[in-house]
């Protein structure tokens, strides 16, 4: 069992190459539930949103 139970981040987006998704597809490969937040003033002109993690207690 892992140690890590809750992640929170945050994630900028100022590059092309720069994808939240790939982020969201590693935490859940790893058994975490996944929540984005990504409020339209943020996506749009900041390129930032929040990543929140958790991990499924079994």
């Amino acid at each position: 069992m892992s140690r890590i139970d809750r992640i929170c981040m945050e994630f900028h987006e100022l590059h092309p190459s720069h994808d939240h998704r790939k982020l969201v597809e590693r935490l859940e490969s790893c058994g975490f539930e996944v929540t984005v937040e990504q409020p339209w003033f943020e996506r749009v002109f900041l390129k930032t949103g929040t990543i929140w993690a958790r991990r499924q207690l079994d």
